[in-house]
């Protein structure tokens, strides 16, 4: 059974004519013919019997002011019933727009009189009505259409006089009577400085005095009284006398050897050499006859603890005076280092007893001298050499305890008493995840919570209450109540002639016609009383720039509102091109002033307007036109001195003060060079030293101290000359054998020709004499040991001998470090050698060798469906223990991992015997997993990423791969065709895994097209369907013509607002939708625009202009006044090149389908480069900055300031408007006239000079 339209099985609900379903259940009765003849129409018969309203076109007549239906009387704009039957005429309006109003258009065509407040134009001085030429004050019409610029005041106050500031910041010239100041030689306007006999600029500000004459009569010569009174330098042609060392002008005083001044009238004799040859030194013979002190480095030789000099007898360790002359021996030290000790080796190799606090070792409960090992908790004798480990307590504190730590880090099994914990359905130890009645794993570390039951009672269902709080979807077989138009659920809402939703619950009545006629129509009448907006296709009068409807006034180059009724007049250009500008033609015929950057040019010093003619240092007016070159300064910074640079590049003569330098004996100038008494030069640059007297009186003689000499003794040798000139030698000295200077001297080895003693030595009394030894061998006790190496332990001296197998680090050492790696027993032999004396002693040596107890599995990781794994050694007859849970065999070391438990084991390999050892493996044991889970056949390419671990039906935690995977997601967008996806879970031996492939089918693209507005009440959509069918849709109250499977379907809405429609495209698997928004105006709707905020500009000529509209309209921009070329005139944002110095106005106009337009302007101001000549840095606010217009677009150009007298006072490398008139150092610089140089970054310069003035 079909349900009928209302949904109802077996009702009979119907559509009426009006595709409206009615009758039944629905409460809706069906719609009848209008008088139009339409079903549900609404046109109707109006006073005037005409069928009216609805499809007819029709506007009902209504009664007009007179009260005639269909009359056309109407009330005029003076609110009088006028035309039609009344007989009556409409009133008019003046030029004020004011009806009956006496306003009128005077001769400058302004409408003046009424209502305006506006009185007629009168003519200007130049007879232009509304002209704005005036009287100046000097008595001449300007401004206006005159062409003229008023006159203005010079600095002395004269209207139109040519007074001007000097660079004495005088007002000069004109009326005023004075001249204009002009520079000192020094480049001081108004200074003093003048030129003196040398041509030197003095005075003044320069500093200098005037140039006077030398003892030679010469003006600014060099000449000058040395320390003899003679004139001497300059032009003299004399040298100056010179000082010896003692200061004495032409002395003969001398620097001796040991650089003091002697000789002459010094009083002093030159210094002498001492025994080690250094003049002036301080050695001496000491006792032994040496030379010592002084620069010798060595020092007098001292008695020895016998009482002889230069013994070699000393103190021993043990306090006593041996060696030397003494006849005794040195005391030795015993194993701890304590001479005369008694301290010993002990069987552990260590130095005990005696001094070293240390007893002699025992034996540990292995039997082991020094053994480590111990009694363990389980009294068993473990460490040291037993090759046992101790026993160690379980979690539970037990000692050898079975207890461990399971999964939930609890300590269980053992003698705990205590379980291990479980999983949940999670996978989760201990976990508290349930399955729930849909049979997923909820609650615990799951994230999910238990399904519920829907309104229907199914677990996990999709039906739900609709809008009519009935259970509907899911399993109900019910379709959830739809609303009206006004979104009522059972609403009787409907469309009207406008395809607006009014009635109902809306609150809204039927659309009526506008003054067009048009039903819903937005025509009406503007201030010009025309019927305009809407169907007529008449756009409202606008109001000029003056607020004037259908107004003449514009906006001039000054962006000011001219012509019309303003009563004003455009302004005019000045010499720089500058509309309304105030620059002028200066003395120099250049366009100065206002907006150029430039100021009037001055006169120089020669009297040139712009000449470059200045007085130089010597106060003489050059350069420029004068023909006149500046005069310079000489090396002492004087114009015109006569200081210059003598032989020693130093300034002098002249203002200096200085002489020039003369020549030493070696010919340098300046030099410190002298004759000596050799008569030769010395000192100075010439690398010589003055000579002086030999030991023998003879100056430059050779016998000198350390030369040789003969002292007339035949008992001495190398005789030599000291340091006092004395001739001395060195006494012979005979040894114990008899030979002069020979090396046997007491304490020195010798033999005394008996074999019985050892380290012979010659005594004090030179006796040959050594020490008598006895003859025995002792080997130390026998040793055995586990290990490759072991000390022996011998006593005396002696030497090892022993068999091949074992090595003898050192054979000479009583504990001798010994190494083999053949077990077995040996004898070695320790044989005590001496004179007339040969003793030998045994010992035997066992070396044991120690097993390898080393063993290995194929694989330290089993599982639990594992089979039995045995393992290799390297040692057989060992025994296998591990803790309990792992089965293992003792002998074998098989391990059986179905029998064992999950967790990990150390496995020990034991072997026993002489010198017992172990090694330790760890196994683990895991349990098999399981890694199944259920794949899809197939999804769209554009489904959501599936999460891959909802899919898991076996165990969690492992890892997936595959094409279209990303750690446990899977993306079907990243793949074509099809997938193998792989889940693996486990590791090494353990790893299982599963595969399936996941087939990926294309989606279809759609493409709805772009959003779109419009004020007609229909609208084309252009939709593109690819790989499937298209269909329109929508979630309110459009309609689709001619159907919805037209992409390019023409859609209308039910009323002005903005409609989301999707375009969905489908194929027998996969659908794609894009979604548009459509937003129909409402014709009556006023688009709105911005042009911006109008912008000043700094010289740039380009510029970015955005509108902002309403959205989905049209802009068209229009340069309106000025220029500009607009590159992309219809777009609301656009650049503009090629903009005009001063106002340039743009205009953008908005339009979109019948919807009323608007514009907007924005004027773009481009300032030229302008550079003020003065500013006040007070503090105000107000011109405390030196700004120059335009430097914007000139970043990183360099401002220097100058004051008058040339001195940089500020500088700065990248200006940016920042100077406030402080100095380098940040003081404020005087109130006074300074001179800049601009050099912007295009590289063009400017210059002139600005004036602060607080």
């Amino acid at each position: 059974m079909c349900p009928d339209c209302n949904g109802d099985f077996g009702g009979t609900a119907f559509l009426d004519n009006c595709a409206t379903c009615v009758g039944g259940n629905t409460g809706e009765v069906a719609c009848v013919a209008d008088c139009n003849g339409d079903f549900g129409g609404t046109a109707f018969i109006d006073n005037c019997a005409t069928c009216v309203g609805g499809n007819t076109g029709e506007v009902a007549c209504v009664a007009d002011c007179n009260g005639d239906f269909g009359g056309t009387a109407f009330l005029d704009n003076c609110a009088t019933c006028v035309g039609g039957n009344t007989g009556e005429v409409a009133c008019v309006a003046d030029c004020n727009g004011d009806f009956g109003g006496t306003a009128f258009l005077d001769n400058c065509a302004t409408c003046v009189g009424g209502n305006t407040g506006e009185v007629a134009c009168v003519a200007d001085c130049n007879g232009d009505f509304g002209g704005t030429a005036f009287i100046d004050n000097c008595a001449t019409c300007v401004g206006g259409n005159t062409g003229e610029v008023a006159c203005v005041q010079d600095c002395n106050g004269d209207f139109g006089g040519t007074a001007f500031l000097d660079n004495c910041a005088t007002c000069v010239g004109g009326n005023t009577g004075e001249v204009a100041c002009v520079q000192d030689c020094n480049g001081d306007f108004g200074g003093t400085a003048f030129l003196d006999n040398c041509a030197t600029c003095v005075g003044g500000n320069t500093g200098e005095v005037a140039c006077v004459a030398d003892c030679n009569g010469d003006f600014g010569g060099t000449a000058f009284i040395d320390n003899c009174a003679t004139c001497v330098g300059g032009n003299t042609g004399e040298v100056a006398c010179i000082q010896d060392c003692n200061g004495d002008f032409g002395g003969t005083a001398f620097l001796d050897n040991c650089a003091t001044c002697v000789g002459g009238n010094t009083g002093e004799v030159a210094c002498v050499a001492d025994c080690n040859g250094d003049f002036g030194g301080t050695a001496f013979l000491d006792n032994c006859a040496t030379c010592v002190g002084g620069n010798t480095g060595e020092v007098a030789c001292i008695q020895d603890c016998n009482g002889d000099f230069g013994g070699t007898a000393f103190l021993d360790n043990c306090a006593t005076c041996v060696g030397g002359n003494t006849g005794e021996v040195a005391c030795i030290q015993d194993c701890n280092g304590d001479f005369g000790g008694t301290a010993f080796i002990d069987n552990c190799a260590t130095c005990v007893g005696g001094n070293t606090g240390e007893v002699a070792c025992v034996q540990d409960c292995n039997g082991d001298f020094g053994g480590t090992a111990f009694l363990d908790n389980c009294a068993t004798c473990v460490g040291g050499n037993t090759g046992e480990v101790a026993c160690v307590a379980d979690c539970n504190g037990d000692f050898g305890g079975t207890a461990f730590i399971d999964n939930c880090a609890t300590c269980v099994g053992g003698n705990t008493g205590e379980v291990a914990c479980v999983q949940d359905c999670n996978g989760d130890f201990g976990g508290t995840a349930f399955i729930d009645n849909c049979a997923t794993c909820v609650g615990g570390n799951t994230g999910e919570v238990a399904c519920v039951a829907d309104c229907n009672g199914d677990f996990g269902g999709t039906a739900f209450l609709d809008n009519c709080a009935t259970c509907v979807g899911g399993n109900t077989g019910e379709v959830a109540c739809v609303a009206d138009c006004n979104g009522d659920f059972g609403g009787t809402a409907f469309l009207d002639n406008c395809a607006t939703c009014v009635g109902g619950n809306t609150g809204e009545v039927a659309c009526v016609a506008d003054c067009n006629g048009d039903f819903g129509g937005t025509a009406f009448i503007d201030n010009c009383a025309t019927c305009v907006g809407g169907n007529t296709g008449e756009v409202a009068c606008i109001q000029d720039c003056n607020g004037d409807f259908g107004g003449t006034a514009f906006i001039d180059n000054c962006a000011t509102c001219v012509g019309g009724n303003t009563g004003e007049v455009a302004c005019v250009q000045d010499c720089n091109g500058d509309f309304g500008g105030t620059a002028f033609l200066d003395n120099c015929a250049t366009c100065v002033g206002g907006n150029t950057g430039e100021v009037a040019c001055v006169q120089d010093c020669n009297g040139d307007f712009g000449g470059t003619a200045f007085l130089d240092n010597c106060a003489t007016c050059v350069g420029g036109n004068t023909g006149e070159v500046a005069c310079v300064a000489d090396c002492n910074g004087d114009f015109g001195g006569t200081a210059f640079l003598d032989n020693c590049a130093t300034c002098v003569g002249g203002n200096t003060g200085e002489v020039a330098c003369v020549q030493d004996c070696n010919g340098d100038f300046g030099g410190t060079a002298f004759i000596d008494n050799c008569a030769t030069c010395v000192g100075g640059n010439t690398g010589e030293v003055a000579c002086t007297a030999d030991c023998n009186g003879d100056f430059g003689g050779t016998a000198l101290p350390g030369t040789t000499c003969d002292d007339n003794n035949a008992n001495t040798v190398g005789d030599t000359w000291n340091t006092s000139c004395a001739c001395i030698g060195t006494p012979i000295n005979f040894d114990c054998e008899g030979v002069s200077g020979g090396s046997a001297s007491p304490g020195t080895a010798c033999d005394d020709q008996n074999e019985g003693t050892i380290n012979d030595i010659w005594t004090a009394d030179c006796q040959c004499s050594g020490t008598i030894v006895s003859c025995s061998s002792d080997a130390g006790a026998d040793q055995s040991t586990c290990a490759t190496a072991l000390n022996l332990n011998a006593s005396g001296i002696g030497s090892w001998s022993g068999p091949g197998f074992v090595t003898i680090s050192e054979i000479d050492s009583p504990q001798s470090l010994i190494t083999c790696t053949v077990p077995g027993t040996y004898t070695l032999v320790w044989t005590v050698s001496i004179s007339g004396c040969t003793a030998t002693d045994d010992v035997e040596v066992t070396f044991h060798g120690t097993p390898d107890a080393s063993f290995t599995y194929a694989s330290t990781t089993i599982c639990s469906d594992g089979s039995i794994i045995s393992p290799s050694t390297s040692t057989t007859g060992g025994t296998f223990m591990a803790p309990t849970g792992l089965a293992i065999n003792a002998s074998s070391g098989a391990i059986d991992p179905s029998n064992s438990e999950q967790g990990s084991y150390e496995v020990t390999y034991t072997l026993d015997g002489t010198c017992p050892i172990s090694s330790m493996q760890v196994i683990t044991v895991n349990d098999a997993l399981d890694p199944s889970w259920a794949a899809p056949q197939s999804v769209c390419a554009n489904a959501t990423i599936i999460s891959l671990d909802e899919l898991i039906t076996g165990d969690g935690g492992g890892i997936w791969s595959g094409q279209g995977v990303n750690a446990a997601m899977f993306d079907p967008a990243v793949v074509e065709g099809s997938s193998l996806v792989t889940y693996t879970v486990g590791s090494g031996s353990c790893e299982q895994s599963s595969s399936a492939t996941i087939v990926v089918t294309p989606a279809p693209q759609a493409n709805g097209g772009a959003d779109a507005f419009t004020c007609d009440p229909e609208y084309q959509l252009s939709a593109n369907a690819f790989g499937g069918t298209g269909i329109w849709s929508t979630d309110g109250m459009a309609q689709f013509l001619p159907n919805a499977s037209d992409p390019n379907a023409i859609v209308t809405g039910a009323g002005p607002g903005t409609y989301v429609l999707f375009w969905t495209v489908s194929n027998d698997v996969c659908s794609s939708t894009d979604t548009i928004r459509i937003t129909f105006l409402d014709p009556a709707t006023d688009l709105t625009i911005d042009a911006g905020q109008d912008q000043i500009l700094e010289v740039e000529t380009n510029t970015f202009l955005e509108a902002t509209t309403t959205p989905g309209a049209n802009v068209t921009w229009t340069l309106l006044n000025g220029s500009g070329s607009i590159a992309t005139p219809n777009a609301a944002q656009t650049d503009v090149h090629g903009l005009g110095i001063g106002p340039n106005t743009f205009i953008a106009t908005v339009s979109l389908g019948q919807c009323i337009g608007t514009s907007d302007t924005i004027v773009v101001r481009v300032k030229d480069l302008f550079i003020p000549q003065g500013f006040s840095p007070n503090g105000d606010g107000d011109n405390d900055l030196f700004e120059v217009t335009g430097m914007a677009a000139y970043p990183g150009s360099e401002l220097m300031i100058y004051n008058r007298w040339g001195q940089e006072v500020f500088s700065d490398p990248a200006y940016a408007n920042g100077w406030g008139g402080r100095s380098k150092n940040g003081s404020d610089l005087p109130n006074d006239t300074y001179f800049y140089l601009l050099n912007l970054s295009d590289g063009t310069a400017y210059n002139g000079f600005v004036v602060i003035k607080r």
